[in-house]
């Protein structure tokens, strides 16, 4: 399972570790907020400038594509399972 998380959300968790940024807390929001940019920056309390300027930064980490339903999924999946310390 490990490797389905680095494979994954890999680039992300490794990017908030080395800047303390939040793009890990940015991108499950997101996707819990069904990929809703507006209902996202209110959730995460931040201005929509910022939150773009995150989700750009995602876009570079994880491919453009991230954002498409099937990946979306994986990336949901590989979340919780970092969340939650599957094996």
């Amino acid at each position: 399972m490990d490797h389905l998380v680095e494979d994954v959300i890999g680039p992300v968790l490794e990017y908030d570790q080395l800047r303390w940024a939040e793009l890990t807390r940015t991108l499950e929001t997101f996707l819990t907020c069904h990929r809703d940019p507006e209902h996202t920056a209110r959730t995460l309390g931040v201005h929509p400038t910022t939150l773009a300027r995150r989700l750009d930064r995602i876009d570079e980490l994880l491919g453009p594509t991230w954002r498409d339903p099937a990946p979306a999924r994986e990336i949901q999946f590989a979340l919780l399972s970092q969340r939650i310390g599957l094996p």
